[in-house]
């Protein structure tokens, strides 16, 4: 995924490369001047010494002006590619199953896109282009090198070479202490979401102090991993470090040994002294940096691929007017336990109640028709057609869930109401009246306000009757009530009931524990489970 997001950018790269080559040729042609500067000095040529140096300052101040309009580009080009990573991620996730969404808890995906991306950011991007400025000064340090003895040359990339084999030994030791660094991250999020969302159960209980307790461990352990990780990378780099210092002490004897013959003059020793630390400085840091560059690149890995929704799979047609539903022989299990349905049959703008007590298999029933538990057994039909057939986006236009609980985005109370889906805007603002919120809307929209996270703004009930307004408005022909109305008072309540029950375009089927005998009689069915 990382490297196709470099690819993307190939252009804005290719530019940075082209920046750090110039800044380096800046920095090795004002190093190479140190020769002519001895030189000048050795010999008492004062306008040879004078020119030289002026050139010298020339070329260091065109390196410094080109690495700060690098350093600010760069910033620019780094953020837009983490910003693609994760819409890559985004993207793959709208399109994971209900089930395969749900096997990691939201802490994870949380940890993707917040701790995963600062480490690609620091450990990727930050690496590449730390690589690419000293992979430039190591082009233009070996040509230079060459300029004075193409031998010198020679031993120096044997050494480099030799260099370039010691962090194989490191490779997967890196990369396995990376992946644990990432996963620690995850799992630490995922409980600190975990703990931290249940404060307020924790206050009124007056057991705070459960939080450091429960969350420090698991920080601990993700302490103890990045140590793990930093172990690794500090043992590779003395190794590389040693053999730095070692090879660029035998340049230096060798320039020594050349001077005394008389091949090259007294003032190079300073230039190649100086370009050999640099070369071999910089061999280092890119074999460290391409070490721990490598082993982010599959960090993404556990992102799972999932098949492109092909054109011919997009519904474009409205849903249907009229669904008849069937339920024949339907079981679930849950472990040992096994949950048994009556036969049960909708017809197309029907109304029906599912009552019976607690774990009775109401809601799970319509977790069953949302596909959110799609190893049942048995028979369920729309239209005689098995709901196992229908694609997903095909049966969410034909069946609308209200919940008890309705999630709510940090978002105002049309946003949350419309989700960014077509709508009627005459039916839309019935709906309004309906459930009674024009009020809160206009008050909200007055002040500018969200109904805050997770609707902290607004009472349950209301937030009750966002989460109708949200399953009726874009009137499916199967509208699934779980307990939608449980936190109205009575009168609003009934009032809300009795627009269900005249609904002409839907089947309603109500999960309640509040049916009354007049409820009762005004539905085609109860259902007993």
């Amino acid at each position: 995924m990382i490297t196709e997001v470099l690819k993307q950018h190939w252009k804005q790269n290719l530019f940075i490369i082209m920046l750090y080559g110039v800044r380096a040729y800046a920095i090795i042609r004002s190093t190479v001047l140190l020769t002519d500067i001895m030189n000048a000095l050795f010999f008492a040529e004062y306008d040879r010494f004078l020119n030289a140096f002026i050139y010298c300052v020339l070329w260091m101040g065109i390196s410094i002006i080109l690495n700060f309009i690098a350093a600010v580009y760069i910033e620019g080009v780094k953020q837009s590619q983490i910003n693609q990573l994760r819409s890559n991620i985004l993207t793959q996730l709208a399109h994971y199953k209900y089930s395969q969404f749900n096997q990691r808890p939201v802490g994870d995906y949380v940890s993707w896109l917040s701790n995963d991306m600062a480490v690609v950011e620091t450990q990727c991007f930050d690496r590449l282009y730390g690589m690419i400025s000293s992979g430039a000064l190591l082009i233009f340090g070996a040509i230079a090198i060459w300029s004075y003895h193409w031998l010198l040359m020679l031993v120096t990339l044997i050494f480099a070479l030799i260099m370039t084999v010691i962090p194989k030994f490191f490779k997967k030791g890196l990369a396995d202490a990376n992946k644990e660094v990432s996963n620690q991250n995850e799992y630490t999020t995922a409980k600190a979401s975990e703990w931290l969302g249940g404060f307020n159960t924790l206050y009124v209980l007056n057991s705070q102090n459960l939080i450091e307790k429960f969350l420090m461990p698991f920080f601990g352990l993700l302490k103890n991993s990045k140590v793990h990780l930093e172990k690794k990378r500090a043992t590779m780099d003395a190794w590389v470090q040693v053999a730095a210092v070692v090879f660029q002490y035998a340049i230096i004897f060798g320039c020594g040994l050349l001077i005394i013959g008389g091949a090259l003059t007294a003032g190079s020793i300073f230039s190649i002294g100086d370009l050999t630390g640099n070369f071999f400085g910089n061999t280092n840091y890119v074999i460290n940096q391409l070490a721990g560059f490598n082993a982010v690149l599959k960090l993404f890995d556990k992102v799972e691929e999932v098949e492109e929704v092909s054109e011919e799979k997009e519904i474009t047609t409205p849903p249907l007017t009229g669904i008849d539903l069937e339920l024949q022989n339907l079981s679930y299990h849950f472990g040992d336990r096994q949950l048994t349905y009556p036969d049960m049959s909708f017809k197309a703008g029907g109304k029906y109640a599912l009552i019976g007590p607690s774990g009775s298999g109401k809601s799970t029933l319509f977790k069953i028709l949302l596909r959110q538990l799609p190893d049942y057994q048995g028979s369920i039909r729309l239209n005689g057609q098995e709901l196992k057939q229908i694609p997903e986006r095909e049966l969410y236009q034909c069946l609308a869930y209200v919940p008890q609980k309705t999630y709510l985005f940090n978002l105002d109370i049309r946003a949350n109401i419309l989700l960014e889906r077509d709508y009627q805007a005459e039916y839309y603002q019935e709906l309004i009246q309906v459930m009674q919120l024009e009020e809160l809307i206009k008050v909200m929209e007055a002040k500018e306000e969200t109904v805050g996270q997770e609707g902290s703004r607004i009472s349950g009930g209301q937030g009750q009757r966002v989460g109708l307004a949200r399953g009726l408005v874009q009137k499916a022909p199967i509208l699934l009530v779980d307990e939608g109305t449980s936190s109205l008072d009575l009168s609003l309540r009934e009032s809300i009931e009795r627009y269900l029950l005249n609904l002409d375009h839907a089947t309603v089927i109500f999960i309640t524990h509040h049916l009354t005998d007049d409820y009762a009689r005004q539905l085609n069915q109860v259902y007993h489970l």
